[in-house]
């Protein structure tokens, strides 16, 4: 038997390289199963940051027309009041009050 035969005929040890293939893939399925993992508590955390982003955008919505509110002068029932008097009262005026207006009529009807 001549050497190159006896490195053809003899066993290649397929073993270990099968055991490195498996390492390796057994490896590969733990870091993706990591990964996965990671990213699901990232969109968890993704999802309570957006719940909290609505809640404060409709806080600050209201603060802001609050402020608003609060700089303006009003007028309810006949009589002036400043901002500070009834800060509270927004919105709650009926607009379809009868009377309560500036007065008119007088000499200023026309006639002359």
């Amino acid at each position: 038997m001549s050497a190159t035969e006896a490195s053809t005929t003899q066993p290649l040890n397929q073993g270990g390289v099968d055991d490195d293939v498996d390492d390796e893939l057994s490896r590969l399925r733990s870091q993706i199963q990591r990964e996965k993992a990671a990213k699901r508590k990232m969109y968890s955390y993704l999802v309570r940051i957006a719940d909290e982003l609505k809640e404060l955008r409709a806080e600050s919505d209201q603060l802001i027309d609050a402020a608003d509110y609060a700089r303006k002068v009003w007028y309810e029932g006949g009589m002036w009041r400043g901002p500070n008097v009834l800060p509270m009262a927004g919105g709650s005026a009926p607009d379809a009050r009868g009377g309560g207006g500036t007065g008119g009529g007088g000499a200023a009807g026309g006639r002359g």
